[in-house]
């Protein structure tokens, strides 16, 4: 994703990077893949007193961070040259949000981040949800349209479901020991669908498993412990539910209001 999709207002920092922040602890150490221009940067070192160091593949956005963080690393994350740098050193929390989706081979970064995090460590992820209902939506009208940004961001390489996260987890060594799905409806998606798209679908496809998540948001470690023990995300239970319904028309009373709102202000 280009650095320019990165210039948020200063107040959506909780509404991106709250996971992030409500697990990360005070004057901790931070290794954060794929930074960007450095607005969780920033946030953790000013707001939190962290010691961040990034690595970042967008010459730009390396250098925004460099007058940020404690150290940044301008190198591609599936490259080894820029573990050399980082020899011997380990942080209590590595982060990676919305990383993964752009490598071309995620298991093997998971493998070898290992040695970067403590013991006692946690890796904080976010990474979007391919069953998302807007993109199910999509799918039914035979469309699949890349984006700017989103869930269909065009310079996504792999797409992941619930069952392929934990796969490729488990097979690097990761357990998960807490998640939190974030819920999007699809007319606030940022794809072009919402329920009432197919109001016959609509009440199958809401009540699916995930049917609102946007993001999986999860917290791993290496071992898991009694003050940490593994989570079954294969069982975690989000739709199949009466509240999944009442989302469901939600959605449509938003897409109309929009729709009435568009035609009454045409040049808002």
């Amino acid at each position: 994703m280009s650095i320019k999709h990165y210039n948020y207002k200063k107040n959506d920092i909780h509404f991106l990077y709250n996971y992030f922040i409500r697990h990360i602890t005070n004057s901790s150490t931070v290794l954060e893949i794929g930074s960007a221009c450095g607005i969780l940067t920033h946030y953790l070192t000013t707001e939190k007193n962290c010691k961040v160091t990034c690595v970042e593949i967008d010459p730009e956005g390396a250098e925004i961070c460099s007058k940020i963080a404690h150290k940044v690393i301008l190198a591609n994350v599936e490259d080894d040259d820029w573990m050399e740098k980082l020899s011997g050193e380990t942080f209590d929390f590595i982060v990676m949000g919305d990383v993964l989706e752009h490598l071309h081979n995620p298991g093997k970064v998971l493998f070898k981040i290992k040695p970067f995090l403590s013991s006692k460590g946690l890796l904080l992820t976010s990474i979007p949800n391919l069953t998302h209902s807007s993109i199910m939506l999509s799918l039914i009208k035979g469309r699949f349209d890349y984006q700017d940004t989103g869930l269909l961001d065009r310079t996504h390489i792999h797409f992941f479901t619930r069952r392929s996260v934990a796969k490729i987890f488990n097979e690097a060594g990761w357990h998960c020991v807490k998640e939190k799905a974030s819920a999007v409806l699809p007319v606030n998606s940022g794809l072009p669908y919402s329920y009432i798209s197919l109001p016959f679908w609509a009440p199958l496809l809401a009540c699916l498993r995930d049917a609102h998540t946007f993001q999986f948001k999860q917290s791993w470690v290496i071992n898991p412990s009694p003050e940490q023990p593994e989570i079954n995300i294969l069982a975690f239970k989000r739709g199949r539910r009466p509240l999944a319904l009442i989302e469901m028309m939600g959605d449509m009373a938003i897409f109309l209001y929009k729709k009435i709102a568009s035609t009454l202000n045409p040049h808002k």
